[in-house]
């Protein structure tokens, strides 16, 4: 039985279509937040079910200091579960992420089974 909808997020655009598609076979939806260049939002839609585009990333930011505004769309979404790169910036988010969500998760693995 697949879920209903996966949430994926990587501050590497580049990252996007590994992580959609093992969100495509997890998930009958697949949304991915995209933070950066249009072109990249545009590409992203090839691989996911819809796209939302943060924008370009500031250039005095972090890509930490967009989380509240991924916490927002996680709530929007209400997705089953979020896909996040691990990277360093990307175990930074998913940390800050599931605290301001109150959730839990083991950012440092690199897959969670889910339970059937």
């Amino acid at each position: 039985m697949k879920l209903s909808k996966i949430l994926v997020f990587s501050e590497l655009t580049s990252a996007l279509p590994e992580l959609c598609s093992g969100a495509n076979t997890l998930a009958e939806e697949t949304v991915a937040v995209v933070l950066g260049p249009r072109g990249a939002a545009e590409q992203a839609a090839q691989y996911a079910s819809s796209v939302l585009w943060l924008g370009e990333q500031a250039q005095a930011s972090m890509v930490e200091d967009y989380v509240p505004a991924l916490a927002e769309l996680a709530a929007e979404q209400v997705p089953d579960l979020i896909l996040i790169r691990s990277t360093r910036r990307g175990k930074c988010v998913a940390g800050r992420l599931a605290v301001r969500m109150n959730a839990g998760g083991p950012p440092s693995r690199r897959w969670t089974p889910i339970p059937p």
